[in-house]
Order: C-alpha cells, then structure tokens, then sequence
C-alpha cells in the first residue's frame, strides 16, 4: 500500500497571559506534509490498517524550531506511534510566541494524529479468461512466483513493534501464510494465465523469462485483481489477529 496516507491535527496549548503584557501565543508556521507523515507511519500498523495518535510538549524558539520534545501519552501502545511522531518534530516549524511584540521562547503542546486513507477499490478484470489447460500451466510455475508475506514489495513489515510483541506477531503471520498461501497461489497462476502465453508459461517452467505481453498497464494490474483483493483480506485478518491479542484503541 503506497501513497501519503495520513493526516496531521495539531492543537497549541493555551498559554497565560503575565500582568499587563500583551501575549501572542505561538502559531505553526510549517507542519509535515503527507509524504512525511505517510513516510513516519509505523510499518505494521500501516499494513494491518491500525490508526494512532501521540501527544507531545515541545519548546518553541525564537527562530521557530522545536526542541527538547517529549511524549505525553500515545495510543495504541507498543507500535510505535511515539517514536514516529518524535520523528516528524523536525518538520514542525512556528511563528514564535511574542511578548510585548519580541519574540520569545515558549511551551507548545499538540497532537499527532496518524490515519489511514480509504482502502483502493480493486478494478477487475475486464479481459477474456484462460482456457483450463493454459491455467494448469500457469498453477505449476506460480508457486516460483508468489511471496510470502514477509517477503516481496509488499511484504508485512514489523517495524514500529515493541521488541516483546515481535515474537508473538511473527507467530501470527507465520499462521496467516499458511492459511492464504494456497489462495496466493491460485491468485498468481490466474493472473499469470490471463498475461502469459502457454508457451511462455512452458518455457517459464524451464527456467526462462516470458516476453512482455501485449497489454498496457492497467490490464496489467486488473490482471492481478484476486492477489490484490487477497492481499487485502490478509491484512484485515491480521488486524483482527492482532487486536484479539493487543488494545488497538486510539482513544487518549
């Protein structure tokens, strides 16, 4: 799943007015975009689709860069939303606080707020189907072809996770390969018999590469729209897994 996918909410804190000065509050002047909050988001709960929130305190000085962040509270624990909105603080960039109209240095408190987008509907295929002997070809070379889920450009990855739940979540996905595996496979050699001729998927068999089908590519990725709507349910499976097992609650 690539693309910004996140979406940024940041409240100042209130600050008191001293005496008779005229205070005017910090304000942001830069914040991260969604490359770099999309970029920042934990890599497990981006695949199993597990949304956060962290809260953090910084100092604001003068020439609007923060410093000296921490975090107050994050939720859910354990995958790394603390650490990924920490890393975004350099991003931030504030119209200081001024006091009397000169600048000054100040206390900023306000949330991170990391979201997924809508998941892509999955465009079928539009094309003609695979006769029952070109697919039989297609199911002997696929198994070559089809990743597991912790390989591949898609793979599931485990970063963000709490060095004690790596284990456990491993475990998880282990499971979960072995109960989709069959289905990736037949995905594969469906999308594989629907772009390769038979006697390229002969010759794939004998360890050589196919040429290019005559398709663009958007056939091409429609081609592929049961390994893709596969890929999808695994990872609404994993999530079901993982929050069975760990609070996946936002709430602060």
């Amino acid at each position: 799943m690539a693309a910004p996918r996140s979406i940024l909410a940041a409240t100042l804190a209130t600050l008191g007015l001293g005496g008779c000065a005229t205070v005017v509050p910090a304000s942001w002047k830069a914040v991260p975009d969604g490359a770099a909050m999309a970029d920042a988001y934990p890599g497990f709960a981006s695949h199993a689709g597990i949304e956060g929130k962290a809260s953090l305190v910084c100092q604001s000085g003068i020439d609007g860069r923060l410093s000296d962040c921490r975090v107050e509270k994050v939720a859910p624990l354990g995958l790394g939303f603390d650490a990924a909105a920490l890393k975004l603080t350099d991003r931030f960039e504030s119209n200081p606080q001024t006091r009397n109209g000169a600048l000054t240095a100040s206390e900023v408190a306000f949330r991170v707020v990391f979201s997924l987008p809508p998941v892509d509907t999955v465009q079928p295929w539009e094309g003609p189907e695979p006769s029952a002997e070109t697919l039989a070809l297609a199911r002997e070379v696929a198994p070559r072809f089809t990743p597991g889920l912790r390989q591949g450009p898609r793979a599931i990855s485990l970063d963000g996770l709490d060095a004690d739940r790596v284990e456990a979540v491993q475990a998880m996905i282990d499971g979960l390969e072995r109960e989709v595996r069959p289905q990736a496979i037949e995905a594969v050699a469906t999308a594989m018999a629907r772009t390769v001729s038979p006697e390229d998927l002969r010759g794939m068999a004998m360890g050589r590469r196919p040429t290019r089908p005559n398709l663009t590519d958007e056939q091409l990725d429609r081609a592929g729209d049961k390994a893709k709507a596969l890929g999808l349910r695994a990872n609404e499976r994993l999530k079901a897994l993982y929050c069975a097992a760990y609070d996946c609650s936002d709430a602060l």
